[in-house]
This record gives structure tokens, sequence and C-alpha cells, in this order.
């Protein structure tokens, strides 16, 4: 009678597979965090061109209800106080941050804050009742195309 011997075998990663494998997640993790970074940039860009189109939207709103009440429609400010941003030709107004979003700097110009040391400013004109940014920023042509 044979005798068969058990041979046991423990099956692990040798140090070179897990070197293998870390570096291939790095090298994953290398390629994928500039387009992470990119798209949290365009997302600032999106939610302000957002914000651009309900503004001029509440302007338009606001100068229709008042041509149809045969009332004048020229608005000095848009708000009330300074917390609360838009609050006269939006329902929801914005409310004022000023490290990350909308701030205001006086009666006409307000400021749109993508990090603390970047921004852009805006202008209000309460005669022809626009809301825009300077063109001739680099910012401004960003967020028009």
């Amino acid at each position: 009678m044979t005798k068969f011997h058990k041979i046991s075998f423990y099956k692990s990663f040798s140090i070179i597979e897990i070197i293998f494998v870390i570096l291939i997640l790095s090298i994953v993790t290398t390629l994928s965090l500039p387009n992470f970074f990119n798209t949290l940039d365009e997302a600032k860009f999106d939610k302000l061109r957002s914000d651009i189109a309900t503004i001029q939207l509440g302007l338009h709103s606001y100068k229709n209800m008042q041509t149809m009440k045969n009332q004048p429609y020229n608005l000095s400010t848009l708000e009330d106080d300074n917390q609360f941003l838009f609050s006269k030709i939006l329902k929801k107004p914005f409310v004022s941050n000023e490290n990350d979003g909308w701030s205001k700097i006086d009666d006409t110009t307000y400021q749109f804050h993508f990090s603390s040391d970047e921004s852009l400013e805006f202008y209000y004109d309460s005669n022809e009742m626009l809301f825009d940014c300077d063109i001739k920023e680099s910012l401004c042509q960003k967020v028009k195309n």
C-alpha cells in the first residue's frame, strides 16, 4: 500500500506582485486626478452660467410684470440687504458668500468667487436692466463660451 503524503501549499502574493499592483494603481490615479479637478472647475462655471441665466430671467420677468401693470420698471438695486442677493427679482435669492459664490460690492456691482483668490465681477445696469460681466476679462470670455 502506498502512502500519499499531503503536501500543503500556501498560496500568497510575492512582494513583486504587490509592488506591481501598487504601481498600476498609482498610474491610474495620476491619470485620473487632473480630470477630476477639471470636472470641479467646469461644475463651478456651469453653476455660474446657470446663476446668470436665472438672474437675467428674473430681470426680464420683473420688467414684463411691471409693463403689464403699466408701472415703471427701473430698479436701482436688486435686493433690500446684502445677505440675500437678488431678492427683488428672485423668489429664492442667493445667500451672500465671499468664499465660494456671490457677494455684493455696491448697488450695481457683484462678484462671483470661484475660489479665495479667483473671482469675476458683474455689473447691473439699472437703466437697461442688464446684468453681465466685462467681456474683456478672460474669465468672462470663458463663462460666455
